[in-house]
């Protein structure tokens, strides 16, 4: 701005110059030819000075001097001025040239003054084209048929005058390159952003809407996602957006405009429909309010637990200023219930960190403090993680069992060295480094010949190691009858139902016969563990999931299949050892799950029945309050 101010003021200068000169010069020196350069001098900075004068109007309004003084008209009556003053030298010379030059006659003068009409009505049109404000192919296309159709009736009329001047005029001449490189600049910007918008649009990747079934909370991802990929969309007609719309909607959703056809006069009615069910401000707030005091406390100083409470709390406050609410006065409200699920070690960090203690706190300041100390910790935690994994990468190999001492005796000393430092399996069939159960020997025998191998070496059963008739602690049972002996000898065991075998148990000098089929109702623990689950929307849901080592597969309910809204892959299989009967399975998904205490994260796929287990627990007992077990947080607690 100041730079363009400065020029006009030297070329008004330069102008005043050559009134001056031309004053002073005597009658002898003004030829044609010098008349003729001053003449093009003066044209030259009267062009630029109105050229300058065009980029300047925008700021009419401020206070500058150029527009209180009025230099723009002062320096057009000095231009007049001169050009008068030139104008009365003519008679005098004796060039026919200049005046022909000068005073253009007849029809050509007529021809330039239709053509300068021309030019300033092109000048208007490129000036009216706002390239940065198009967005549509079509507008593109529209604005350059425009600018072309009236270059065409420019060009046209240039070639007449040119067959009378014949490139003579050099003012003339003048103008037109100067029209002609505002028309060929305004056509290569529209033409790159032509391409580069086609370009866009066949390398952006389809946008995927995700399926809306009335639940408030998806309904901004899903309005916005479908405003600007088919609402807004003018290549789609209103019958072609009802059936896009349609097929977007499922449960509650669907059922509310499902008396509507899918014709074009319907769409608008469905759709405001949509909006004013589901548009709902105040859910969309108490749902919000809700995630973010409902989040649960860091119980320790970590990367996951510190990120979770800064993401969480910022999407919240985010989604509720994009309700329309200001909560731009909420910084010490917010930075107080935030603060109060901190660990107290995070929360005594803070408080020291802040630089005025004494004032209100400030949320950008309390984020910017949770935000570098969970980028501190992420480092550190790995760094931590990496050391435990090469410590424990190799570890003292341990006894395949341990059993308590209760009889006060000296506990017994098994054939393992006491002050052995490392443990070396031998297998007791081929003295090989590997265990029984590894063995391919061993794996390789008949039924019949395994039994009497394991009962000739004294070997128990169960967990396939010698304990010399001490208890097994291992309650690992057969995979295929559950019946305590190992899944290698069940087809032996099997096998000799019939003759009456009796199993050894190296738990009790009693005898438990395999054949035996009345047996009291036994209650177990099942393994639970809560995890979070995203589901179609991106957002996560914490779900319980059972713990079966023996389970070669992933099972989900039908129930949670359908609150994770994920996409279906046809699989038929029948699953059994599930309830009383098998059960068919409806489908396969594939799920993406992530832990609730750290950043641990997992893929896996599991397939769809109707139900995993029955309704539990069968009986309950009373939680002892063991001192040992207090800080360990069981999932049943969270919920």
């Amino acid at each position: 701005m100041e730079a363009l101010l400065k020029r006009q003021d030297e070329i008004a200068e330069l102008i005043n110059r050559i009134k001056i000169n031309f004053k002073k010069d005597p009658l002898k020196r003004k030829t044609p030819a010098y008349l003729k350069t001053r003449q093009e001098a003066l044209d030259n900075l009267w062009g630029e000075f109105e050229s300058n004068h065009e980029l300047l109007l925008p700021y009419k309004d401020n206070p500058f001097k150029y527009f209180i003084e009025n230099v723009y008209e002062a320096t057009l009556n000095l231009c007049e001025e001169v050009r008068t003053a030139f104008s009365s030298v003519l008679p005098s010379s004796s060039s026919k040239q200049v005046d022909q030059a000068t005073e253009p006659c007849g029809e050509v003068d007529e021809l330039i003054a239709r053509q300068r009409t021309n030019f300033r009505a092109f000048t208007r049109l490129l000036k009216s084209i706002k390239v940065e404000y198009i967005t549509e192919n079509w507008e593109l296309e529209d604005e350059l048929r425009t600018i072309k159709s009236r270059w065409q009736i420019i060009d046209e009329l240039h070639f007449k005058i040119d067959n009378i001047l014949c490139g003579e005029d050099e003012q003339y001449e003048g103008e037109f390159s100067q029209h002609e490189t505002l028309y060929k600049d305004m056509k290569r910007t529209l033409n790159q952003k032509l391409i580069a918008k086609v370009h866009q649009h066949q390398s952006t990747p389809k946008l995927e809407i995700p399926v809306f079934t009335g639940n408030y909370t998806q309904w901004p991802t899903f309005h916005d996602l479908f405003t600007e990929a088919i609402h807004n969309n003018s290549t789609l007609s209103k019958a072609q957006k009802m059936q896009h719309l349609k097929g977007k909607l499922k449960g509650e959703a669907e059922r509310l405009i499902q008396h509507l056809h899918i014709a074009a006069e319907n769409y608008d009615t469905a759709w405001e429909i949509l909006l004013h069910r589901f548009s709902n401000h105040q859910i969309l707030f108490t749902n919000q309010i809700e995630v973010f005091l409902n989040q649960p406390n860091v119980h320790k100083q970590t990367s996951f637990e510190l990120k979770r409470l800064h993401d969480t709390s910022m999407e919240c406050i985010h989604a509720i200023h994009n309700l329309g609410v200001d909560t731009s006065t909420w910084d010490p409200l917010l930075v107080h219930l935030i603060s109060k699920k901190l660990d107290v070690q995070t929360y005594t960090d803070y408080k020291e960190s802040r630089k005025s203690p004494r004032e209100l706190p400030s949320l950008g300041e309390f984020m910017t403090f949770l935000e570098c100390k969970f980028t501190a910790l992420e480092p550190v935690q790995r760094k931590e993680r990496e050391n435990t994994s090469s410590t424990s990468s190799a570890p003292a190999k341990q006894p395949p069992y341990q059993y308590k001492n209760t009889s006060g005796k000296i506990p017994y000393k098994n054939y393992y060295q006491a002050n052995s430092t490392s443990y070396i399996s031998r297998c007791p069939l081929c003295n090989f480094e590997h265990e029984l159960y590894r063995c391919k020997r061993f794996i390789a025998m008949s039924p019949e010949t395994k039994l009497r191998a394991i009962s000739k070496q004294k070997i128990c059963v169960n967990c396939l190691y010698k304990h010399h008739d001490k208890t097994c602690n291992s309650t690992k049972r057969c995979k295929e009858c559950n019946a305590e002996h190992n899944t290698l000898l069940h087809e032996a065991f099997a096998n000799n139902v019939k003759s009456g075998y009796t199993q050894q148990s190296s738990s009790t000098p009693s005898k438990h016969n395999v054949n035996h089929v009345a047996s009291p109702d036994e209650e177990i623990l099942l393994t639970t563990i809560l995890i979070q689950v995203q589901k179609s929307d991106g957002s996560y849901i914490t779900l319980r999931a059972l713990l079966d080592q023996g389970s070669q597969i992933s099972l989900i309910s039908e129930n949670a299949a359908q609150i994770l809204g994920l996409k279906r892959i046809s699989y038929h299989a029948s699953v059994s050892g599930i309830g009383t009967s098998s059960k068919q399975s409806k489908g396969m998904i594939t799920m993406q799950c992530k832990s609730i205490y750290d950043d641990h994260a997992f893929s896996t796929q599991a397939l769809i029945i109707s139900t995993v287990i029955n309704n539990l627990p069968n009986s309950s007992f009373e939680r002892q309050g063991w001192s040992h077990l207090q800080h360990i947080q069981t999932s049943r607690s969270r919920v």
